[in-house]
């Protein structure tokens, strides 16, 4: 409801209803993207530190600086977003405002 009455406050020449759901959509899937990549890290960091073979752990780290860093890129977006007035407005409460720029470190 509140997201209804956001819509039609906001002048029609600054976002049209489906401008509005395609920013809420895309809040939504990001943070859903985010959160498998996090999981995706963990794993990745258990077979690092599972691992026996050095030429295998050399694999499995180049692999993991590069879920990192795609999970990086999506973090920024998504606070990128956020912050444009026009967007981060349709956020929707549901999610947090930004997210740590550490979420993609392994723990």
């Amino acid at each position: 409801m509140l997201f209804l009455l956001l819509v039609a406050c906001i002048p029609s020449e600054v976002t049209t209803l489906r401008e509005a759901v395609h920013d809420y959509e895309w809040f939504h899937s990001a943070f859903n993207t985010i959160e498998g990549k996090v999981r995706q890290i963990e794993a990745q960091a258990q077979l690092v530190a599972t691992e026996q073979d050095a030429a295998e752990v050399r694999r499995l780290k180049m692999e993991l600086s590069g879920m990192q860093q795609s999970c990086r890129q999506l973090v920024a977006d998504y606070n990128g977003n956020s912050d444009k007035v026009h967007v981060g407005i349709f956020q929707g409460g549901s999610l947090p405002d930004h997210l740590a720029l550490d979420l993609c470190e392994v723990k």
